[in-house]
């Protein structure tokens, strides 16, 4: 709540940048809770940290970003136990690509149907979702 907070104030005042400060350096690779050495992302776009916060990144609130992206604000995540690191900048700016992170959340099901007889073919969709 804090953050959403702070990137609303941020984008009423037209702050050059909003720090987000938090008890871990930035958005790491995978959730450090789980997976062993982790490590920090330097630069994420919005959509791939509003991205992240959705399937399951407990850094950030998917909806925190919006307001700085709508006013093209950098939001910096940045560790109160250690200001010298480095942390995350998110931003307009897309760098790199692939891969950058993995995240995890709990309760969904992703199902991926392809078939070449469901175009045109009405009710398709509700013969297969039917019985669930």
């Amino acid at each position: 709540m804090v953050a959403i907070t702070a990137t609303l104030i941020g984008a009423a005042v037209k702050a050059s940048v909003v720090e987000i400060w938090t008890d871990i350096d930035g958005v790491h690779n995978n959730d450090p809770r789980i997976v062993e050495n982790t490590y920090p992302i330097a630069e994420l776009s919005f959509d791939e940290a509003a991205e992240l916060a959705y399937f399951g990144a407990k850094i950030l609130h998917p909806a925190t970003v919006l307001p700085a992206k709508v006013t093209n604000i950098p939001v910096k995540l940045k560790n109160t136990m250690e200001p010298a690191a480095t942390g995350t900048t998110i931003s307009n700016k897309i760098v790199g690509s692939g891969i950058k992170a993995v995240a995890a959340k709990d309760g969904i099901t992703a199902i991926k149907i392809k078939s070449g007889r469901m175009l045109l073919a009405y009710g398709f969709l509700r013969k297969v979702f039917g019985n669930i």
